[in-house]
């Protein structure tokens, strides 16, 4: 695990090799992780060097207390800008893994009000996007996903009150309503079209088909303008209310409404940023 205790300091203490480093290109390096640390909002990791001939960087730790090790051919062969990448990388590394802990330990936390066992917890690591998304058909199997933008851009509080949302909707099933209303929408619009293009191919099919033929094929129409039109709209005010619900639920669940209220306002913010860039180009 990626842990830094009082062993693991000990341990690397005495396998530290600074004092045969020159002094110049420690103070480079200290520099760089002062700058990089102060950048990151986070205390400057304790430093480390190891007689090791390989090109390797590592950290151990948690955003509040861990550790940088260098190994000696690193120090001594990498310029200040390869310096820089390096430690901003494993830097990074800390970073995320400590937003993901935190992360965990909301739903848990909410979760636990809830009185539901733990969803299980993904980041789209690479999506910058603000968003979040409940997965499964039930509370047993079922997850929360948010994006890595969602995460880096809201407090705390904030991420908590998107969580809570979320666990919202597991609780009242509204993944399971939703993809079965999905699956209706699908089904009439396919049987409708198949009943117009087997019925409505030419004069020739509707003249042999009869009466019988022209009530199928008003009926394939009517499936049609059910799954294009209809549908859709009682969807989206499906989508409305079980989203309103998730508000109220959310604003329970943390005892903390207002966090709600200023996540919706970045996200929304960000999605009109979004549209105006979109139209621009």
């Amino acid at each position: 695990e990626n842990q830094y205790n009082n062993e693991l300091k000990k341990a690397l203490t005495e396998l530290d090799i600074s004092k045969d480093i020159p002094q110049q290109k420690i103070n480079e390096v200290r520099s760089i992780l002062e700058k990089i640390s102060v950048k990151a909002e986070m205390p400057v990791p304790d430093l480390y060097m190891l007689n090791e001939n390989i090109f390797k960087a590592y950290v151990r730790g948690t955003k509040t207390n861990c550790a940088l090790t260098l190994t000696k051919k690193l120090v001594e062969t990498a310029n200040k800008a390869e310096l820089e990448v390096i430690i901003t990388n494993e830097l990074d590394h800390i970073i995320h893994e400590d937003v993901r802990i935190a992360a965990k330990r909301m739903l848990e936390n909410v979760s636990i009000t809830a009185g539901i066992p733990t969803p299980n917890l993904y980041i789209m690591e690479e999506e910058r996007g603000l968003n979040a998304f409940a997965v499964g058909t039930n509370k047993k199997n079922c997850a929360v996903v948010l994006t890595r933008g969602l995460i880096e851009t809201l407090d705390q509080s904030e991420v908590e009150a998107v969580i809570a949302h979320e666990v919202a909707h597991i609780i009242h099933k509204d993944t399971t309503i939703m993809m079965i209303v999905t699956l209706l929408i699908g089904f009439f619009t396919y049987v409708g079209y198949i009943m117009v293009r087997s019925l409505g191919g030419g004069r020739s099919s509707r003249r042999n088909s009869g009466k019988g033929g022209l009530i199928l094929l008003l009926i394939g129409l009517a499936f049609l303008l059910y799954g294009y039109v209809v549908a859709p709209l009682i969807r989206f005010a499906v989508s409305r209310t079980r989203e309103f619900q998730a508000d109220a639920k959310s604003a329970l669940l943390t005892r903390n409404p207002q966090a709600l209220i200023s996540a919706l306002q970045k996200i929304n913010k960000y999605v009109f940023k979004r549209l105006e860039e979109v139209m621009e180009n």
